[in-house]
């Protein structure tokens, strides 16, 4: 999907096919503000898995460029690796942080409250490599002729990304407030929506 596929949905929707309220290169730089928050609501939307070299020790971080960790599946060429609470660890050992490095990792640990960091049990020796999936932040547009780097179930997400940014430039205007709001709510219901259709449908084990 084109970045011009998109910024001509939401012309139309604005009533300014002719691009004289709003510049086509602000409708861009709205697109791309537009694709980084469908990330950070769905962070699924653009992902990498991959290897992760590891540090010494037990705390450990994603990869620069990413915005969430996903999970830790397991280690290069080798056993799973489960995900764990710490509070688990520290019931059977207050000591695991002093544990001496392996190379092979059986547990990581992840808080919400820090998305791009995790624990990781026996804590790393150097030379620790794990696979990994994070979100990713997507590629931005510099050019009308790029294609977007998410995927094109996202297009009416970012229609109304768009929509949202430029009635909110004119806020000052309470019906443009008003349309802007409708226009983020439209964004994160697609979103959100979208989240309940793909658990309705992810795969699942019959029943026994």
């Amino acid at each position: 999907m084109l970045a011009s596929q998109v910024i001509d949905s939401a012309t139309e929707l604005l009533q300014d096919e002719g691009n004289v309220r709003w510049v086509r290169a602000d409708l861009l730089g709205w697109l791309n503000d537009g694709q980084l928050q469908v990330v950070v609501v769905r962070p699924d939307a653009k992902t990498f898995t991959g290897p992760l070299a590891l540090v010494a020790g037990p705390l450990q971080a994603i990869s620069s460029g990413g915005l969430r960790l996903l999970d830790v599946t397991r280690n290069v060429g080798g056993r799973a690796i489960t995900l764990i609470t710490r509070q688990q660890l520290n019931d059977l050992n207050t000591a695991w942080f002093t544990t001496t490095g392996k190379t092979a990792i059986k547990h990581y640990m992840f808080d919400d409250r820090f998305p791009k960091e995790f624990h990781c049990y026996p804590p790393a020796a150097v030379g620790a490599s794990v696979e990994a999936r994070w979100s990713a932040v997507p590629v931005p547009c510099v050019a009308e002729t790029d294609v977007i780097d998410l995927d094109d179930t996202y297009k009416s997400a970012l229609v109304d990304y768009i929509c949202y940014r430029a009635f909110l430039r004119d806020s000052e205007a309470p019906s443009s407030l008003a349309r802007s709001n409708a226009f983020l709510q439209s964004f994160m219901l697609s979103l959100t929506g979208k989240t309940n259709a793909d658990q309705a449908a992810k795969p699942k084990r019959d029943p026994a």
